[in-house]
């Protein structure tokens, strides 16, 4: 075997070790590169060797396609970079998302993907990395991005937080760096109320929210041998206010939930809610004050 029958063997066993890294899935650049035509993959395709996942991306039949081959084919097709939920779940952080999304420069014409988000905006790129052989943003960015996706991207921040995979001052420096990006106002309210310990932010938010639903009677900050939240004292009924789980730990959970049945043995009806149920389920939130309070009023 000659040098260069040796170079286009060893380059074809790199695509074979690809494939099998990357779930089967490649691009035709991948192929040029270990010495295949650009017509080989069209080839195989229709030879049904292989299947087409994308503009010039493709998936070897022996591999299944999985959520994981679908993420990959979408970041290999638009040439872009993974954020938001679809970093979260490749990272183990959360559930997998209804749909991808994939950032792409702006600009740039076409870049439609199946079932993908398509955000158009640069990325610096010390917010972009490689993770199990896909480019994706930075776990700071990628949950920043993560809060326009509603309430699975409020539960990625906090475990993200809770976990320690990343911290709230990467998450504050990484927010600074692009003030006007898509969601920028989402996160600048979740990085408040993030860093208040003492939960106001939140006992604002929410005073408001029964303010707007037109309830009366209710006090913050009442004293029922234990401070409460929210109460309405006359018919009993207390609410509290759960902040972002990485602020808690083992000693206070404890805390709370002994606080929580005294409140009950006393007769307190007692409802919780947390920023996602208070941001995404308004009017959830408000029936359940009513029936609380129509219940009491039974009694």
């Amino acid at each position: 075997m000659d040098v260069h029958e040796k170079t286009m063997s060893s380059s074809k066993g790199r695509l074979s070790a690809l494939i099998r890294e990357r779930d089967g899935v490649f691009t035709v650049a991948d192929a040029i590169a270990a010495g295949y035509s650009e017509g080989w993959a069209r080839q195989q395709v229709r030879r049904g060797f292989l299947r087409r996942r994308g503009r010039g991306v493709f998936q070897c039949i022996t591999h299944s396609e999985t959520p994981r081959a679908a993420l990959r084919a979408a970041v290999l097709t638009l040439d872009g970079i993974a954020t938001g939920t679809s970093v979260g779940w490749w990272r183990g952080l959360t559930e997998q998302p209804d749909r991808w999304t994939v950032i792409v420069p702006p600009g740039r014409s076409g870049g439609e993907h199946r079932a993908t988000t398509v955000r158009r905006r640069r990325v610096y790129d010390c917010d972009i990395e490689i993770v199990d052989g896909l480019r994706v943003t930075t776990l700071p960015l990628a949950t920043l991005d993560a809060l326009v996706e509603g309430e699975r991207g409020v539960a990625m921040f906090d475990r993200s937080l809770a976990r320690h995979a990343t911290e709230l001052d990467a998450l504050v420096a990484t927010h600074e760096r692009y003030p006007r990006r898509w969601g920028a106002v989402e996160a600048a309210r979740v990085l408040d109320l993030a860093s208040d310990r003492t939960k106001g932010a939140l006992e604002r938010m929410f005073a408001k929210l029964l303010d707007d639903a037109g309830f009366t009677g209710w006090v913050a900050g009442h004293d029922a041998g234990y401070e409460l939240d929210f109460a309405f004292p006359d018919a009993g009924v207390a609410i509290e206010l759960d902040g972002f789980a990485f602020h808690t730990d083992v000693a206070a959970f404890g805390a709370d939930r002994r606080r929580q049945n005294q409140l009950q043995l006393g007769r307190w009806f007692v409802l919780r809610y947390t920023y996602a149920q208070i941001r995404y389920h308004r009017v959830e939130v408000i029936d359940e004050i009513r029936q609380a309070l129509e219940l009491a009023d039974q009694r």
